[in-house]
C-alpha cells in the first residue's frame, strides 16, 4: 500500500478515472462536484488499485465583513472492499495535517451524522450554525443539510468564532 498526494496537473490519468469511479460508484446519479475541480488530492493506493481518496479544495470566503481564507475537505471515499480497515481514517488524518500546514483561516467539511467519529479522531469539531447554505450566488442558494464539521486554524477565525457560528453563511458552490 502507498499514499500519494496529487494536483490535478500531476493526477495520472487512470488515477483520475478510478477516483471519478469511485464517486459514480457511491453517487450513481449526477451529483454536482463530481467533475475533477483544481484540488490536492489524497489517495491510497494497493499497486494501481485506489482505495481511498480525500480531496482539500481553497476558496475565499465573506461572513460579516471579513474575507476567510477557506479550506475544505471533500471526496472522502474508500472502496467498499476496502472499508472497515482504518484507511478513511490514515487518509483524513493525512488531508488534516496537510490543511493544518496551510495558511488558511478556516477548513470546513460536510459528512453524514454517522461519519462525525471518522473526522474528530483528527481534530474537527461539529460546526453548529445551522444556516449555512450553498449555490452559485445568493440568490438561488440551499440550506446545506449535511452535519458541518470545521478546524478554526488562524487567530483570526478563533478570535471570531461566535460571530462565525451565529450569523448564516454562504459558502457558494459546495464542493
Amino acid at each position: 500500500m502507498k499514499t500519494r498526494t496529487y494536483t490535478n496537473k500531476t493526477l495520472p490519468i487512470s488515477i483520475g478515472k478510478q477516483v471519478l469511479n469511485l464517486y459514480n460508484l457511491f453517487f450513481p446519479s449526477p451529483r454536482p462536484g463530481t467533475r475533477l475541480r483544481q484540488t490536492t488530492r489524497f489517495v491510497f493506493l494497493d499497486g494501481e488499485k485506489l482505495i481511498s481518496h480525500a480531496a482539500v479544495i481553497e476558496k475565499t470566503i465573506h461572513h460579516r465583513g471579513q474575507s476567510y481564507k477557506l479550506i475544505g475537505l471533500g471526496g472522502v471515499l474508500t472502496h467498499p472492499q476496502y472499508q472497515r480497515r482504518g484507511y478513511g481514517t490514515q487518509i483524513v488524518k493525512r488531508a488534516t495535517e496537510y490543511i493544518r500546514s496551510q495558511k488558511a483561516d478556516v477548513a470546513v467539511l460536510f459528512c453524514d451524522k454517522k461519519n462525525i467519529n471518522l473526522y474528530r479522531r483528527s481534530g474537527w469539531e461539529v460546526f453548529s450554525n445551522p444556516r449555512i447554505t450553498v449555490g452559485k450566488n445568493k440568490k438561488n442558494a440551499h440550506p446545506q443539510e449535511e452535519m458541518t464539521m470545521i478546524l478554526y486554524l488562524s487567530s483570526k477565525a478563533k478570535a471570531n468564532k461566535e460571530i462565525l457560528k451565529e450569523y448564516p453563511m454562504f459558502f457558494g458552490e459546495s464542493w
